[in-house]
This record gives C-alpha cells, structure tokens and sequence, in this order.
C-alpha cells in the first residue's frame, strides 16, 4: 500500500508471519521525514497481546501492548518488523 501524508508517501506491507503467532510488517518511509516518531498501531487477532517485538532483525523494547503501538526507529528508510503474540 502507498499512503500520502504530511511527511511524504509511505508504503507498507503487513502480513501474516512465517510463524505461528506473528506478524511481519515492512514500511518504508520517506527520505526527508522530519517527525520525532513514528508509530505503528497494530491490532492483534483474538486480542492477544503483543509478546515481543524485533525491528530490523533485533530486539526493540519502544512498545505498548495497552495501546497495541510501536514506536518504530526513524533512522532507517526501509523498516522491518515482526511482532509476537
């Protein structure tokens, strides 16, 4: 998908993970972005809640299972993400 916001077009990918229990997303985000974060909010199926999270093949702590949202990194251009429920 390609959505236009404030900050430029952002294109994003979300699918069931390889595993059970997961969700794989990729986002790419525009190469001037000037916002201070970046959050994903992301509703698990049969309300489980988030387990873990990695971004970019590693551990990220910068989430919020109450509000089922990750701040996700600015720092890169193309993001991955796989979350565990």
């Amino acid at each position: 998908y390609n959505a236009a916001t404030i900050f430029g077009n952002v294109s994003y990918e979300l699918r069931n993970g390889a595993k059970p229990n997961t969700i794989e997303a990729s986002i790419n985000l525009p190469e001037n972005i000037t916002a201070e974060k970046v959050k994903l909010f992301i509703h698990a199926p049969f309300d489980k809640p988030i387990k873990s999270v990695l971004v970019n093949n590693e551990k990220w702590n910068n989430w919020d299972t109450g509000k089922e949202m990750i701040v996700l990194p600015i720092t890169s251009k193309t993001i991955n993400i796989l979350v565990s429920y």
